[in-house]
């Protein structure tokens, strides 16, 4: 850029994993993983249980109210809301508020 007369600028920050670059499927999974860590901790400080991090996937796009649980092997997806005190899961695929697959005992 600098080298066909544009001009660049620098920028501080005080977490590198805001400007990671991605090249390849690994890393775009790596920062996947970081962007999941960070919404858990939002939903987590508002009172959102989630029993397993690990197997558990939320959109960005999903409201969730206050004190809900959410089990294990949980899948929320799209425009979907989940009301204050609900739990939801386990083994459950939840997309723009409706069940994917219905669940077997």
């Amino acid at each position: 850029i600098a080298g066909a007369g544009g001009k660049v600028y620098g920028y501080m920050t005080g977490d590198e994993s805001e400007i990671i670059g991605i090249n390849t499927k690994a890393q775009l999974a790596h920062v996947r993983t970081l962007v999941k860590q960070t919404w858990f901790e939002k939903l987590m400080a508002r009172g959102v249980y989630i029993e397993d991090p690990v197997t558990t996937s939320i959109d960005l796009s999903v409201e969730i109210g206050d004190s809900v649980h959410i089990r294990p092997h949980t899948l929320i997806e799209g425009k979907t809301k989940i009301h204050d005190n609900e739990t939801v899961g386990p083994f459950i695929w939840i997309k723009d508020g409706k069940r994917m697959v219905a669940s077997r005992v």
